[in-house]
């Protein structure tokens, strides 16, 4: 036996022993670590967690063999490197447990925001003008509309002169249409205009956009109660021309109508619970939809608010029994439904603005089912707790927080509606790009504004070009009906990919790109049980999608009094239809 070989069997001196038990020691505190942030951040399904565990004792056990039981050299060495490996691979492992956690705990059980001026008040100017900032403004006639946020405008236009030592001259105007048009003709210099307000200025007022610049949104204390902050009903107006249409339809024309539809009137709901069902208390008849916009439109004046087609009421039948849930809060368990809400922004999550995306996804975890349902954003409907007996546009529901798109919604469907997700342009386009792509199905080929072309069939996008499939309207005959129906492919490819292994390699990026661009209420443990539940199963979902229909007109809208413009009459033959697609998802069908 070599003299070498003699020395490795030797038994180390009571430094080496302490130097062993050392390492030993900070082996086992890092393996404890990242088994204790495996249990707060508890992605793995309990099966993996008891074999992680059972391989975490393995290693240990090894350790100790070599570092307390042999006390060789040879093997109080191979027990030190062997240590270090995994104490190394432990940090690394806490640095992408740690941030992950706290990214999932950021974007989830978020409760939206319930009042409408907590995003500030915008100050406009003309493009031109030569105002760079607000303190710019000395001497401006500022104007303020008088039939919405008078309180808070007045009390920003006090906040402007007080903080800024200016010496301002105030107009109060009707709506705010007219603040628009004041300044572009130079009748004032600045207006005031609840920030989330303005993309409406741009699309509904002519030349407005591209001919102003906001100097800046104000966040301010104001002494003003609360009470005077919420909405009032509007005064009705005395006439007008048929407005240029919204993203429903172009200027002077009504848009792309689905099947003529009537409306409907529903007791309003004021809070989302999970477990209950929405009863609607009647259902309309039939009223004649304008194919055409009028030249001019005769109004009578009312006090009580805008416009709207008649309604009769008389009982709706349920198709479809809403199936009974021991726990809406297992979401392995038990069916749920989410709303999906797409705010028409860039940038922050948090930005007040239209719903244009109004989807509800119902979710059956036993059958692996999911049932995408759409309406159109011009839907006329009443907003609860917002617009009393008054009508408005469903997208401008998203200006008065996540809830009360909601409670609109589900007085549409008849069903409660659980949880919520918000997302905006930037999430899309960040989260398809990180997921490296998705399968989308196009019904038709054809061209974006921006140049992006998709075929008939299914389309391999990425982050920008799933964007413009989404977002895209013009293209086709139906128009706002169709784009629906691309933003559920798009969802639905997202679905898709999320099934793929692959995806778990990309867990703490997809986490990191969707903090800051996703708002959800469903909580960190509701989202990991999800997550955990997939990864133990691997089981293949099946997608299905719906539309509702709606048929075009023009009417004078609750959060834009001031003119008519374009609506849709919503076919509630197609919104029971897709209430009783929910219910059967519901019901394990």
């Amino acid at each position: 036996m070599s003299t070498r070989k003699k020395a490795g069997r030797k038994r180390v001196g009571k430094a080496g022993r302490i130097t062993g038990i050392v390492f030993l020691a900070l082996q086992a505190i890092a393996m404890g670590l990242v088994f204790y942030e495996l249990i707060k951040f508890p992605i793995f399904p309990k099966r993996i967690m008891i074999e992680l565990g059972a391989f975490f004792v393995v290693v240990l056990t090894v350790s100790v063999c070599a570092l307390v039981v042999r006390k060789t050299r040879n093997s109080v060495t191979f027990g030190i490197i062997w240590a270090i490996l995994w104490i190394i691979g432990c940090i690394l492992a806490l640095a992408y447990l740690r941030p992950a956690r706290k990214t999932i705990d950021k974007i989830s059980g978020q409760e939206p925001t319930e009042t409408i001026h907590i995003e500030g008040v915008a100050v406009i100017v003309r493009a031109e003008d030569s105002a760079k900032v607000i303190s710019d403004t000395n001497g401006y006639t500022y104007g303020v509309q008088k039939a919405q946020d008078y309180a808070n405008s007045v009390a920003a236009y006090d906040y402007i002169a007080r903080t800024y030592n200016l010496k301002l001259t105030l107009r109060e105007l009707e709506y705010y249409n007219d603040l628009a048009q004041a300044l572009l003709k130079g009748e004032i210099r600045a207006m005031i205009a609840d920030a989330a307000f303005v993309p409406m200025l741009e699309e509904y007022v002519e030349g407005f956009a591209g001919h102003y610049k906001i100097l800046g949104e104000l966040s301010f204390d104001t002494e003003i109660e609360r009470s005077n902050l919420t909405p009032t009903p509007m005064p009705d107006p005395t006439g007008g021309e048929p407005g240029p249409g919204g993203e429903g339809g172009p200027s002077g024309e009504p848009g792309p109508s689905g099947e003529p539809g009537p409306t409907q009137e529903i007791t309003p709901t004021e809070e989302v619970t999970p477990t209950d069902e929405v009863t609607p208390s009647e259902e309309p008849t039939p009223t004649d939809v304008p194919t055409k916009a009028p030249t001019k439109v005769p109004v009578t004046p009312t006090p009580q608010g805008p416009t709207k087609p008649p309604v009769t009421p008389k009982p709706t039948p349920t198709e479809a029994p809403l199936p009974d849930r021991n726990d809406a809060k297992n979401v392995t368990e038990e069916y749920f439904t989410v709303y999906i809400s797409g705010i028409d922004t860039y940038g922050g999550i948090s930005t007040r603005s239209r719903s244009d995306v109004n989807i509800i996804m119902t979710v059956n975890p036993k059958t692996k089912k999911i049932l995408l349902v759409t309406i159109p954003r011009d839907a006329y409907v009443k907003i609860p707790g917002v617009t009393g007996n008054n009508y408005d546009k469903l997208t401008h529901a998203g200006i008065y927080g996540v809830r009360a798109s909601m409670n609109t919604l589900q007085n549409i469907y008849g069903i409660k509606l659980d949880y919520y997700v918000r997302v905006n342009f930037s999430s899309v386009q960040r989260f398809v790009s990180l997921l490296g792509g998705i399968d989308v199905y196009s019904a038709y080929s054809f061209t974006t504004t921006g140049g992006y072309s998709f075929s008939a069939g299914v389309n391999h996008l990425n982050g920008k070009s799933a964007l413009a499939f989404a977002r895209e309207r013009k293209a086709f005959a139906a128009g706002d009906l169709q784009r629906g129906k691309n933003q559920m492919e798009v969802i639905k490819g997202i679905i898709n990919k999320l099934q793929t292994p692959a995806v778990l390699k990309k867990y703490e990026k997809i986490l990191e790109t969707i903090s800051g661009n996703v708002q959800t209420s469903l909580s960190t443990d509701q989202l990991l049980s999800l997550a955990r539940m997939q990864i133990d199963d691997g089981a293949s979902w099946t997608v299905e999608t719906y539309s509702v229909s709606t048929s075009g007109g023009y009417e004078y809208c609750y959060s834009y009094p001031g003119m008519k413009l374009y609506v849709g009459y919503i076919n509630y033959n197609t919104a029971r239809e897709a209430a009783n697609r929910m219910r059967a998802v519901m019901g394990g069908n």
